[in-house]
């Protein structure tokens, strides 16, 4: 059973868990998972702890998920599957990669390049699905997670609350629905409601799949890159 590539292992919320719980297996066990789903909410560095009474949260939230990677990587060392919700403590996307300011960084207008219009927008594609993953494996919170050698893929859910509009509080008696930290922690264990809270338009949820180790995904843009480059003569 632990071994099973079927099997994914659902601690949701409680990172800490994992490592009571298969610290009372053997070495033998938690070198058999293969798949782990969690879900953490990454802290708010910004104006929610200015004030200086959210600090001690903060940390405390940093040490956990430490702590949880940390473990992944020392005792869980055939883990192949990732399943990661994140969401952030102000509700918004603050706190994620910034990945449009790479992808404005370093790339050239359609009427610089020689290519077709079609050429031109696949290289752009490709070259925006490339800083995204850069992103996601140079960010503090999973870059030791991504590197690990035996990962095969990174299922990451982003969740970004929806601003409500101002109408919505103008209709007296009228109850706007609100995503916070205890929504958060309700969507994570009951995918009705992560459903309903998209639907509605409350939480907005994109995901990211990542593919393989950091080192190999390297290795293999190198390849790419070199394989692209015209032959000398």
């Amino acid at each position: 059973m632990y071994g099973s590539s079927e099997t994914v292992w659902d601690f949701g919320a409680h990172l800490e868990a994992v490592r009571g719980f298969w610290g009372e297996r053997s070495r033998v066990a938690r070198e058999c998972v293969r798949g782990i789903r969690c879900a953490w909410e990454v802290p708010a560095w910004g104006g929610v702890f200015e004030g200086g009474g959210g600090g001690e949260m903060l940390g405390r939230k940093a040490v956990v998920w430490m702590r949880f990677v940390e473990y992944l990587r020392s005792e869980l060392v055939g883990l192949r599957g990732l399943d990661l919700m994140l969401w952030c403590a102000d509700g918004s996307g603050s706190g994620f990669p910034r990945i449009e300011e790479g992808l404005r960084e370093g790339m050239r207008p359609v009427e610089s390049c020689g290519f077709g219009e079609r050429e031109e927008r696949e290289r752009m594609d490709r070259g925006k699905r490339v800083e995204r993953e850069k992103r996601w494996r140079e960010w503090k919170w999973t870059d030791d997670l991504l590197s690990m050698p035996t990962l095969r893929q990174a299922r990451i859910a982003c969740w970004t609350a929806v601003p409500p509009k101002m109408e919505e509080f103008v209709d007296f008696g009228v109850t706007v629905p609100k995503f916070d930290s205890w929504v958060a922690g309700r969507m994570v264990a009951d995918s009705a409601l992560r459903e309903k809270m998209v639907q509605d338009g409350v939480v907005v949820s994109e995901e990211k799949v990542v593919l393989g180790s950091t080192e190999n995904w390297l290795r293999s843009q190198h390849a790419g890159s070199t394989s692209a480059r015209p032959m000398e003569v």
